[in-house]
């Protein structure tokens, strides 16, 4: 059951489109007239398009329905989108939607050149969307890139999805082909950042693909000399003391995944983290992110 279906109640003879999701139980139903009505989903039932097909037969000559399913204009198929829209000649409007059951976490950040800016964050519920703010025009030159880092929170998962990270090289050509997004009523061009994920990539196998021959055996990560330990300091430098709460954690979370990064190539045995003493805040996130590492 997703957006642009067509349905109907058990538990009456309405049937409509829905056209929203409001957490993981309640439907929004648009019937006719365009009225929007919120049901149940355990009360709703989607309608077949043969079943559809065979009433109207029966009926004889109605009046024309609402296209059914994600060709619906404006409505979008399950997934997270990002969408841009132009604001004037130096500006472009950004949104992250989230057309998924799941809460996400994002966070937008700019590289330009060799530095690196956080641009915007948060959390987007379940079919929603958020506005991460007004990008400049730097966006579309060939030095700037875009960086999107998603995280999925399910709440109820067999398999839990890891994060990802989107690094989107944009091109003014991008705006030239928009359409209406009815989650967020605006005219937007959309990028579907579910499809861009990066795949893994076994390093051995794309060296004999471009060489034609198979590529020298590389030891194994457990046959690598290993480092005793290693350390990472996650106090805050004096620059970055004009950043909100919010920021920092983000910032001290980044540092932290570079240095367990760093610590699995260098095949460290361990690897201490200071946090320092506060509410304990960056303390719990590390250890919730250090549960899901199978490495640990």
């Amino acid at each position: 059951m997703r957006t642009g279906d067509r349905v109907r109640l058990l538990k009456g003879t309405e049937e409509g489109i829905i056209v929203n999701f409001k957490g993981r139980d309640i439907v929004e139903i648009e019937i006719e007239d365009g009225f929007v009505i919120p049901a149940l989903k355990k009360e709703v039932v989607v309608i077949d398009k043969q079943e559809s097909q065979a009433f109207k037969n029966q009926e004889g000559p109605a009046e024309t329905a609402p296209a059914e399913g994600p060709g619906r204009t404006g409505y979008l198929a399950e997934g997270i989108y990002l969408g841009l829209k132009r604001e004037g000649a130096e500006h472009t409007r950004s949104y992250i939607i989230n057309q998924t059951g799941d809460i996400i976490l994002y966070s937008v950040k700019l590289r330009e050149k060799k530095k690196i800016h956080g641009w915007a964050h948060g959390v987007i519920q379940p079919f929603s969307f958020s506005e991460t703010g007004l990008l400049p025009y730097a966006i579309f030159h060939k030095s700037t890139q875009l960086i999107v880092q998603i995280l999925i929170h399910e709440k109820e998962a067999a398999i839990t999805t890891g994060p990802f990270n989107t690094t989107l090289n944009l091109s003014e050509g991008i705006l030239k082909k928009s359409a209406w997004v009815e989650p967020v009523r605006e005219t937007l061009s959309l990028i579907s950042l579910s499809d861009l994920q990066s795949p893994e990539i076994d390093p051995d196998e794309l060296k004999e693909k471009m060489l034609g021959h198979p590529a020298t055996p590389l030891p194994k990560k457990n046959d690598l000399p290993a480092a005793s330990a290693m350390v990472v300091d996650l106090h805050v430098e004096t620059e970055k003391s004009h950043l909100n709460p919010d920021e920092i954690l983000l910032y001290q979370l980044d540092k932290f995944e570079e240095a367990f990064d760093r610590a699995l190539l260098a095949n460290a045995e361990k690897l201490t983290v200071i946090h320092g003493v506060g509410a304990g805040k960056l303390r719990a996130e590390i250890h919730k992110r250090l549960s899901r590492k199978k490495e640990v």
